[in-house]
């Protein structure tokens, strides 16, 4: 509940006879509604990351070109040195599990 000033009563008070089950009803539209927007920034989420690596494979022909330095801006290169040992790292890590074959393919 909010003050007329519209900042919000502390210790927060629910409005006269209001009953548990009114509470419970907005709690679950809110979790209810906090997973909607979840799934669909998820899907978004996905859609950009997939939309990015085409178009960078597009104009970065070389295999692995993701790892090269020179193929990224050099006005941060010390962070592009970093996020490639990274990725780099990650790939040799995940590509030695055993249970893991999903990243063999990279190969490096």
């Amino acid at each position: 509940m909010k003050n007329q000033s519209r900042l919000a009563i502390s210790p927060e008070m629910y409005i006269q006879n209001t009953t548990i089950e009114e509470i419970y009803s907005l709690f679950t539209f809110d979790r209810e509604l906090r997973n909607l927007f979840l799934k669909y920034l998820l899907i978004f989420e996905n859609s950009m990351k997939s939309k990015v690596s085409y178009r960078f494979s597009e104009k970065f022909k070389e295999p692995h070109a993701y790892l090269l330095w020179n193929s990224y801006s050099s006005s941060n290169l010390n962070q592009v040195l970093n996020l490639i040992a990274i990725i780099s790292n990650k790939i040799k890590h995940k590509s030695s599990d055993k249970n893991n074959n999903s990243i063999k393919h990279y190969g490096i």
